[in-house]
This record gives C-alpha cells, sequence and structure tokens, in this order.
C-alpha cells in the first residue's frame, strides 16, 4: 500500500540515534528521500548508510538546534540536496534528571537551548521555506511529560510543555499555508538512553504501563511518519501520546 510520501522529502533532526533513527529508515521505507540531521556528524552518515543500504536516498548534515544560524544552514543544505522540504520531524532533545530545588540555571538554561528553542528555530525555518512552497506537514518530538507531570524532573517537564503549546500556536498560525503541525507524546522508550538502566527498574517501569512493556523506537518513529503523511492530512494542533495506554489509565 503506498503511503503517500513516495518522493517527498524529509527532514530529521537528531536522526544519528534513538527514535530520529528510526524515523528516517522509517520515512526511508515509505519512499521519502532523507535528510538525517544530527550534532554529530558521524552518527548522521552512519545512519544516512543505513537508509542507502535499504534502498533509500539519504543524506546527512550536522545541526546544532540551539542555533538558529545552524538550523537555516540545515534546511538550505535540504534542499540543496534534494530540491525541496515536505516533511520534517523535529526529534532532538535531552533529557537528565533534575528536582525543582536541584536544577541549576546551567541545566535550565541548556534544556531550554535544546529542547525548546531547537523547536522553535527548526519550525520557524522549515515554515519559512515550506510558506513559500504549497505547505508541509511538521512533527515536533514532544514527550508524555509534557501533558503531564512526575517527580524529579522539573526542567525537562516544563520543557517538553513548552514545545506542547509552541506545537499548537504554530498549528494554529499556519494552517492557512497548508502547513500542519503535530506532535508525538512518547512515555517510556527502550532506547540507547535508557541503556544503563537498572533492569529492575526498566522492569517496574514496564509493569506499570497497560500494555506492560516500554516502546520499541520503531513504534513512536511509525507514528511521526504517519503524522507526516497525507493519511494525517486533517490532523494539525494534535499531541499524540504513544503511552502504551497510560493516558486511559
Amino acid at each position: 500500500m503506498e503511503s503517500g510520501l513516495e518522493g517527498r522529502v524529509a527532514l530529521v533532526t537528531g536522526g544519528g540515534s534513538g527514535i530520529g533513527r528510526e524515523a528516517v529508515l522509517a520515512f526511508v521505507r515509505a519512499g521519502a528521500r532523507v535528510v538525517v540531521a544530527d550534532l554529530n556528524l558521524d552518527s548522521a552518515r552512519t545512519v544516512a548508510d543505513e537508509a542507502v543500504a535499504i534502498g533509500g536516498k539519504a543524506a546527512a548534515v550536522r545541526v546544532d538546534v540551539a542555533s538558529e544560524e545552524s538550523v537555516r544552514d540545515m534546511v538550505r543544505a535540504t534542499v540543496d540536496a534534494f530540491g525541496q522540504l515536505d516533511a520534517a520531524f523535529n526529534s532532538a532533545g535531552i533529557g537528565e534528571p533534575a528536582t525543582l530545588l536541584d536544577v541549576t540555571e546551567a541545566q535550565w538554561d541548556r534544556m531550554f537551548a535544546i529542547n525548546v528553542k531547537g523547536i522553535l528555530y527548526s519550525m520557524r525555518q522549515q515554515i519559512l521555506w515550506m510558506r513559500e512552497h504549497g505547505g508541509g506537514a511538521i512533527v515536533n518530538a514532544a514527550s508524555k511529560a509534557g501533558l503531564g507531570a512526575v517527580p524529579g524532573e522539573a526542567h525537562y517537564i516544563a520543557a517538553k510543555h513548552a514545545v506542547v503549546g509552541l506545537t499548537r500556536a504554530a498549528a494554529l498560525e499556519h494552517a492557512a499555508d497548508a502547513i500542519r503541525v503535530n506532535a508525538i507524546a512518547p512515555a517510556f522508550v527502550d532506547t540507547p538512553l535508557i541503556a544503563n538502566a537498572p533492569r529492575a527498574a526498566l522492569d517496574a517501569v514496564a509493569a506499570t504501563t497497560p500494555l506492560r512493556r516500554m516502546a520499541q523506537p520503531r513504534e513512536v518513529a511509525d507514528a511521526a511518519v504517519w503524522l507526516s503523511s497525507p493519511a494525517a492530512s486533517y490532523i494539525t494542533g494534535v499531541i499524540l501520546p504513544v503511552d502504551g495506554g497510560l493516558g486511559a489509565a
């Protein structure tokens, strides 16, 4: 079955690992040409090579999403490589524990520079191009933490709430430009970020989820790719939980 993404061009930030990597491969499987953007250029190149190995077309670019100049260069490189930009998955982000009383100003500023300004700058540069070229679709990486709160992650939770707000605002401001803006809100995902966590702790996390397991990165990536596709053509301003049923519990 055709995805509607055949021949289109997708840009994935944070594409060098985790959910971003899986999104790159999912876009390629759906027929899109993909630019893999990451702070680590070697990782981006590795994933681009993986995409080519499964029959896709991909290019790698280094980006620091906390710098709007770097993000502008990323969008320009995407258009230079493939001539257009139809879809973007803004997956780049960081996470770390810190309570409200313990979080330092440096931690706060870094969290917001990458997770919030990174989304702002990425959307702004993507929208500027899409608006002049017939529209497009943008998906941002929010989090279940952006729809609620848990102890011990004050700055991360605040940043992901900001991503939710930015997504909804952008969706309303640019609907008339034929640009759809949505976000995914994953809960617990089995990525390299948790590779060193104790097995007992991971099992306990899985036990709190109605589906009794954590998500695999591809399951989250597939949701982002679907929101980017024509199959979701009447969906904008939505924050889609990918949480194994936690939202219903």
